[in-house]
């Protein structure tokens, strides 16, 4: 499964909107090395950081973090816990995310609906279809495999794994 989780979302972080008023220049500072310490693999250290940061009341940009750090421990339950109190119109990559964790934690059909649900709502993302190609696979759903996978590669046209994986599909 591909997921936003990893480093590809820190790019979100950057385009969510903040009310930098009610935050303190000590949270940001706070938040921008729980990030490099996450990025630089000190899960721990990064966690503390996120925590402190949530206790005090600052932006949710720190709570995705908290769920960044339970994922990389494989604590799904927690990792989905901290996602489930998040805003998908803050956080666009949100129900790619949870459709990752719900596939992870075995529950294939809520995850089927959270990566539906992205893909349409995210149609330029190749994600949550990459991911559809997996949990499709999974059921061996070979025709909305082949949709998804056609889908994927509209957005992704040089990926060599799918389009071997959509010839065999073909065939």
């Amino acid at each position: 499964m591909q997921n936003s989780l990893s480093t590809q979302s820190v790019a979100n972080f950057q385009e969510t909107p903040f009310d930098f008023e009610q935050t303190s220049a000590i949270q940001w500072d706070t938040l921008d090395r729980a990030e490099a310490y996450l990025n630089a693999g000190l899960v721990i250290e990064a966690h503390e950081m996120f925590e402190e940061v949530v206790n005090a009341g600052g932006p949710t940009r720190a709570r995705w973090g908290l769920a960044r750090c339970a994922y990389y421990r494989n604590d799904l339950h927690e990792a989905l816990g901290h996602l489930q109190m998040l805003d998908p119109n803050e956080f666009p990559d949100l129900v790619n995310d949870l459709g990752v964790i719900y596939s992870k934690l075995g529950l294939v059909d809520r995850a089927r609906e959270q990566l539906e649900l992205a893909a349409i709502q995210q149609p330029g993302n190749p994600l949550p279809r990459r991911n559809l190609v997996d949990i499709y696979r999974s059921l061996e759903n070979f025709e909305a495999c082949a949709e998804h996978c056609r889908a994927y590669l509209e957005l992704v046209p040089d990926d060599a794994e799918m389009v071997q994986l959509l010839q065999s599909l073909e065939a």
